[in-house]
């Protein structure tokens, strides 16, 4: 080969390395490239994962807070206020203590059944409800809304138609249980708006505040009748106001205000809504929220429109499940709408005029003398003036003592007076048989037995059987009105002792009284048969008469005190207490309108008249000795 053939090869194959260099090199670069490449994508794709990791653990994080969060919420609310059951809850075994009433609960019922007269209202109820709670209580009418208020509010106990088993307290007092109620613990403890506000009439709104003040346990009821005053007066009411004097809105807000004044741990509102508009109703809703802030507060109602967004819970008391549900204000309305009306009950027909008065007469024979005997049983208990405020006391004193004889008995026995005194000494001597051969005989004799007549027997009679007739109607009427419009139930609901200011103090006026007219009844009568004999006996001067006049009655004292006056002291007490009692047993009896009250006031004088010719008859047989022959 020569020279030139072997420098041809040379400059080949060093061609060809320097291409196959250069191939080699840019596959390594593409390599590379492509390694750089696949790296950023999957550090792309590492990054965009954890990512995703990191949004999905956030995700399941707050997940499981809110699912924690909503759990203890749930948890919490079961705590504070467990659902109301009814029949299909599960009742504690029998024979297993019943729980006792978490100290946070206002109000507690366990297992409680309710039953009038055979017919079940609650059967196995059990409910908690929170202090500082505002909870509306509905229910068509007839299912039983008012006894379970009436229950709650220690005002009815189970006797005669009503009986309850299981247990509530309310502000931690035992409303039901089986070791019996404390009542007086109950009342206490809670506050009662009446549907028709149930105020004293004859105070002032003020006085009906310290009244309920004065006879509250609550060492905070002093400041809490401040804060009611005030109450009164943001509303523009005159606290010195009589409340016989106030429109129907403002002795609502006084109701309202009485109750706050006792300083209570839970309110009831009895249909405080009743036969308003809607816009009254609305501002009536507003108010027992705004007074809800010191207290817990329940409103029994079937009108629970106007309390939309001012009350934390609705319970509806159904009359077919005979339970109380928890329900939305979304389930309300329709629940309410499809409640059946309340049973028919067969209403007789009415009787004639012979079938009334079999009936009135049958009511009279058999129903009001066990109420006489019952009252009669409880006047030694009634003389004492068990736990009553002294001021009040004395207050309830004088309105009695106006009714007995401070105000118009006083004319009206002075007006007897005259005319038994007349009667007496006129006609006796005007029919005096062939008085030119009698009256200079019997003359001395007539003025001594007129004198012993009117002392003795005319006056008291007369004077028993008008406080029978006229006080007994005025004490009849003024407890039956009192029952009526719930004035009652209110004064038994502040924790006053009612007995002891309608009973015992209308006794003891009554008692005081028939002494004050008896003695003006008698001075009148005599004064008028002075008058009457100087007409008649011109020739006989007043000194003869009064000579002549109290000769059987010596010795006389004070022209009052004369022989015969135990007796005569003995027939005055007994009718008045009689009477007293038997319009205090009548008058006090439920009343459901006024034609009760008015029959009530008829029975009264009945029996009062009954009763106090009964004392008269018997005394007659001990008091005068008939002369031996």
């Amino acid at each position: 080969m020569s020279h030139s053939q072997r420098r041809a090869a040379s400059l080949r194959e060093e061609a060809e390395r320097a291409e196959a260099e250069a191939e080699r090199a840019e596959t390594e670069t593409e390599t590379e490239t492509a390694t750089e490449t696949e790296a950023e994508t999957e550090a792309e794709t590492e990054t965009e994962a954890e990512a995703e990791t990191e949004t999905e653990a956030e995700t399941e994080t707050a997940t499981e807070t809110e699912t924690e969060t909503e759990t203890e919420a749930e948890t919490e609310t079961e705590t504070a206020r467990p659902p109301a059951t009814g029949d299909a809850a599960t009742a504690p075994t029998p024979g297993e203590p019943v729980p006792a009433a978490p100290r946070d609960q206002a109000i507690v019922l366990r297992d409680l059944s309710v039953n009038v007269a055979g017919a079940t209202l609650l059967s196995g109820v059990d409910l908690e409800v929170a202090r500082g709670e505002r909870v509306l209580l509905v229910g068509p009418s007839g299912s039983g809304k008012s006894v379970l208020l009436r229950i709650l509010t220690g005002l009815m106990e189970p006797s005669g138609p009503y009986a309850f088993t299981g247990e509530a307290t309310v502000g931690g007092a035992r409303a039901v249980g089986d070791e019996g109620p404390d009542l007086e613990a109950v009342r206490q403890r809670v506050g009662i708006v009446f549907q028709d506000h149930a105020l004293l009439d004859g105070m002032t709104a003020r006085e009906n505040l310290t009244f309920a003040r004065d006879h509250s346990r609550s060492p905070g009821a002093a400041a809490a009748t401040e804060r009611a005053l005030g109450f009164l007066e943001s509303h523009g009411i005159n606290p010195g106001a009589r409340v016989r004097s106030l429109s129907g809105g403002q002795k609502q807000r006084v109701a309202v205000a009485r109750v706050l004044a006792r300083d209570p741990d839970v309110i009831f509102y009895d249909e405080p809504t009743s036969a308003l508009d809607p816009r009254s109703a609305r501002s009536v809703a507003e108010l027992i929220h705004q007074a809800g802030e010191h207290a817990t507060t329940v409103v029994v109602t079937h009108d629970y429109a106007p309390f939309k967004g001012l009350v934390d819970r609705v319970l509806l008391l159904d009359p077919a499940q005979r339970a109380l549900r928890e329900l939305s204000w979304a389930e309300l309305e329709p629940a309410m709408h499809g409640m059946p009306p309340p049973s028919a009950r067969e209403v007789a027909a009415e009787p004639g005029l012979v079938g009334a008065a079999l009936a009135t007469a049958t009511e009279v024979v058999e129903g009001t003398p066990g109420a006489l005997w019952g009252a009669l049983r409880a006047l030694p208990r009634a003389v004492v003036p068990w736990g009553a405020h002294p001021a009040w006391l004395a207050r309830w004193l004088w309105h009695y003592a106006q009714i007995t004889f401070a105000g118009s008995a006083l004319p009206y026995n002075v007006i007897a007076g005259v005319i038994s005194g007349f009667v007496a000494t006129y006609f006796t001597y005007k029919f005096i048989p062939r008085p030119e051969l009698t009256e200079p005989l019997i003359l001395d004799d007539v003025l001594p037995a007129l004198g012993f007549a009117l002392y003795r027997i005319v006056v008291p009679v007369l004077v028993t059987i008008l406080l029978a007739g006229r006080t007994g109607a005025a004490l009849a009427s003024d407890f039956g009105n009192r029952v009526y419009h719930h004035q009652v139930q209110a004064m038994t609901s502040l924790g006053a002792p009612t007995g002891t200011y309608l009973g015992t103090a209308s006794l003891w006026a009554n008692l005081v009284g028939v002494l004050v007219v008896a003695a003006v009844g008698f001075w009148s009568a005599c004064l008028t048969s002075l008058a009457v004999f100087t007409a008649i006996q011109p020739e006989l001067t007043p000194f003869y008469w009064s000579g002549q006049f109290w000769r059987r009655l010596e010795p006389f004292h004070l022209y009052l005190i004369g022989d015969g006056w135990g007796w005569v002291l003995t027939k005055l007490l007994l009718s008045a207490g009689g009477v007293s009692a038997i319009a205090y047993g009548i008058g006090t009896r439920p009343k459901r309108s006024t034609a009760e009250v008015s029959r009530g006031i008829t029975l009264t004088v009945y029996w009062g008249t009954v009763f106090v010719l009964l004392v008269h008859f018997a005394c007659a047989f001990f008091e005068f000795e008939v002369p031996p022959r």
